[in-house]
């Protein structure tokens, strides 16, 4: 829920804290090196190896071949081209790309699939993958995102299936998004190419990549009275693409404030530390009976790369006398 449940004490608070530490001369100097370090920032672990098969070979990549049918001559291959019924595959971009076959003449189902592993980083909040595929006929790829913990143990998975382009025979852009699970130690790609109809399954995927660094957890949360509130944030950040931010173990049914900035200050603020600065007048909403509120947005066009912003939430928690809660800030960097 959005609506006018914002109290000028909280906002005039907020504005006038931040706006004095912005127009001090030392905030102008840290301001400019912030935003120097934020884009000079190096990619978190977690971004494939050879997502765009340049390398010539399937490395680091896993294939497996195990759920082709007996006898029909998988493979999983590095191509620069590869002749078809319809009109000859090139790679999107580059010189080669990922080719995935199976011989399944009679055998509906059988697919081959490669894998890769990557540790996934202990700030990352959510992963991001993008490529692009194209198909023959009415075989289909399947893209997963799957998380394990230290032991190997799955967390969670998250799927995009029946990826097909039969109709324009052209390289189709796609993207996978999920949130990291707690305990997460590591976070597997799962490519595969199944075959419906016909004798032989044609799945090609290129431009494979991998982006932990688009969502960062700052921490600095402030505990309420039912707990530390958490804020996570998902999507790719791609143009007209989906987005989510969600906010979980806030107190139930209670004024909450989104405070958005570009550039991160951390100054003290409420006994908690307010970590955006108010670059634009806080966005107000109410939990709901579990103490939780889910953002649906879509990205916009037109945003430039590089472009980091910051969030948290403040959250009524107590009242009378009114005292607040503060969630982590965190931090999304468009690709």
């Amino acid at each position: 829920m959005r609506g006018p449940l914002r109290p000028e004490s909280l906002t005039d608070a907020i504005v006038a804290q931040t706006r004095e530490e912005l127009d001090s001369p030392m905030h102008t100097l840290t301001r400019a090196l912030v935003a120097g370090i934020i884009m000079s920032a190096p990619m978190f672990a977690g971004d494939l190896i050879n997502g765009d098969a340049e390398a010539g070979t399937l490395t680091p990549w896993v294939a497996d071949l195990s759920g082709a049918s007996s006898g029909s001559s998988p493979i999983i291959g590095v191509v620069p081209s590869q002749l078809q019924t319809g009109p000859t595959v090139l790679p999107a971009s580059g010189s080669a790309f990922f080719t995935f076959g199976v011989n399944a003449t009679g055998a509906s189902g059988s697919f081959v699939e490669m894998s890769q592993t990557q540790p996934v980083d202990a700030s990352a909040m959510s992963v991001c993958l993008t490529g692009k595929v194209q198909t023959e006929l009415d075989d289909f790829g399947t893209a997963t995102i799957e998380f394990r913990d230290v032991v190997g143990t799955l967390l969670s998975s998250v799927a995009l299936d029946f990826l097909n382009t039969q109709a324009t025979y052209e390289w189709t852009d796609f993207s996978v998004t999920a949130f990291v699970p707690p305990g997460a130690h590591d976070c597997t790609v799962r490519l595969r190419g199944t075959v419906l109809s016909g004798s032989f399954t044609n799945v090609f995927w290129d431009d494979l990549d991998l982006d932990t660094s688009t969502w960062t957890d700052l921490g600095n949360g402030l505990a309420g009275i039912g707990g530390m509130p958490r804020l996570t944030g998902a999507g790719c950040l791609l143009p007209d693409s989906a987005m989510e931010l969600r906010l979980d173990n806030a107190l139930p049914m209670s004024p909450a404030f989104l405070v958005v900035g570009f550039s991160e200050i951390n100054v003290p603020f409420k006994g908690g530390t307010l970590v955006p600065s108010v670059d634009l007048d806080p966005f107000a909403f109410q939990t709901s009976a579990l103490g939780s509120l889910v953002i649906p947005a879509t990205w916009p066009t037109g945003v430039p790369s590089g472009l980091s912003f910051f969030m948290q939430f403040w959250i009524l928690d107590a009242p009378p006398p009114p005292t607040f809660a503060a969630s982590n800030g965190i931090r999304a960097t468009t690709p």
